[in-house]
Formats: C-alpha cells, structure tokens, sequence
C-alpha cells in the first residue's frame, strides 16, 4: 500500500508514461487504500495520463484527490479524465491540472465529464491553462447542471477577461450553482468584469462565500462594489482577495457576521 506522504514525495521525481502504468495497476488493487496521488511536475504526458485512467475507472480505485500540476498535458488528457468523472465507480474529489496547455477544446471536452450525473468532483483547478471566456461558457454550463457538485473553481492566470466573467457568470446566477470559492487571479478583469460579479450575485441568492480577484485592475469603483456586498447582511460573501498589481500590497475584505 503507498500511504499519503509517499505520494507527496513523487512530486519532480523524473516519472514518465511508465510510471502511470504501474499505479494504474496500484488504483486497480482490491487491497489498495490511496485516496490522494499528487504526481506533479513530472513528464507524464497525455499517453500516461492514458494509462492512469484506467486504473481511475476502476471498481475498486478509492482515489479522491488527484494533482497534475506541470504534467506535459493537452486536451487529449482532458477527453481520458472526462471519462473517468463520468464513470459511476469514480471517487474523485479534487482535480488539479494547473500548468498545462489545456486551452479551451480540453475545457470543453472536460466539462462534458463534469455534467455526468455520476461525476462527484467537487473541486476543480486549472489555474494557467491557456484558457480564454470560451471556457468560461463550458465551464458555465457545468455550474448550471442540476448534477454539478463543484465547490471550488479556480482559473487563475487565464486570458478570461471581463467577456469570459460575464459568460461565466451566467452560470453563477443559477439556482443549481453550488459554487462556494471563484478564485479569478491575474485574468485580465477590469470594472465592467467586476460589475457583471456583483450584479450575478445580487440577483440569486449565491453560495458563494470566497472570491479572489487578485492582480486584475478593478479599479476603485470595483473594489467599492464588491467589498460592499460583504456588508450586506443579505448575501453569503465572507472574503474578498485583492492585490494591487502596482504595489503589491495584499487586502483582504472580511464581512461581518
């Protein structure tokens, strides 16, 4: 059995395609009990990621969190994985595929996955993806499922700009949305991406509780929308991230009771 911090150690380890065929098998093993695989910064590649699936989908894989971090991946990864989350015998929670060039066909592909009704992911992150508001509109149709159970979203680093913020928040609005932390650093969102937010969460009573916008240019009238919406007895926002791009300073907006 491979416990929890053997896992941690296989982060930058020099691991390729070879390496997933033999935990796919480990995943495969009635006797196994890993519930969290972090193989980042390893040469993977889409071919491993092939291989790791298949372990995924298996009846008896009890894996809950899988980390992907800097893995070498494409959208062709995101077709294996989507059939994983769909798949009825599948436990994952948490997906982490950071740092790859996913772009927005692998976001679509994935999303396919994320609307299965059997899929129980519950936290997604594909910060530095590659991604424009073309995924955004997948990724709002997903939060828009009945069968969705996403908690977390983060796509940081992204070129989402205030099209892809106001196309996902189409998705945030709905009464299906369980969505409970955005983080949206770095992606290009100015006021008017800010006030397309605000409004979403002022017209449906929002799950959402954090929401980091960090190194986006808001402007004052952006940070005064959104932070008085943490004031606001009437809506659940608990936290807002914010940092200033010019001096690098950190605020951090914490609302009342």
């Amino acid at each position: 059995c491979i416990s929890y911090h053997f896992c941690h150690r296989l982060r930058w380890c020099d691991l390729s395609e070879r390496s997933c065929a033999a935990l796919a098998s480990v995943l495969r093993s009635n006797s196994s009990s890993l519930r969290e695989l972090d193989l980042s910064h390893n040469s993977l590649c889409d071919s491993g990621v092939t291989l790791l699936s298949a372990g995924l989908e298996d009846q008896h894989c009890k894996l809950e969190t899988l980390r992907l971090w800097d893995c070498g991946l494409s959208e062709r990864s995101c077709a294996a994985l989507a059939s994983v989350l769909s798949s009825n015998s599948s436990s994952l929670r948490e997906l982490d595929l950071s740092v790859n060039s996913l772009c927005d066909s692998g976001v679509t592909l994935l999303s396919a996955g994320l609307e299965d009704q059997h899929c129980k992911l519950e936290t997604l992150r594909l910060s530095g993806c590659d991604l424009s508001e073309r995924s955004c509109a997948a990724l709002a149709s997903v939060l828009r499922s009945n069968s969705s159970s996403l908690r977390e979203l983060d796509l940081s680093g992204n070129s989402l700009c205030d099209s892809g913020v106001t196309l996902l928040s189409a998705g945030l609005e709905d009464q299906h949305c369980k969505l409970e932390t955005l983080r949206l650093w770095d992606c290009s969102i100015t006021e008017k991406g800010c006030k397309a937010l605000v409004k979403t969460l002022k017209l449906n009573p929002s799950h959402l509780r954090e929401l980091g916008l960090g190194w986006n240019e808001p402007g004052e009238s952006g940070v005064k929308m959104l932070s008085a919406l943490l004031e606001d007895p009437h809506y659940k926002l608990e936290k807002l991230h914010l940092r200033t791009p010019f001096t690098g300073s950190m605020h951090r907006y914490t609302g009342g009771l």
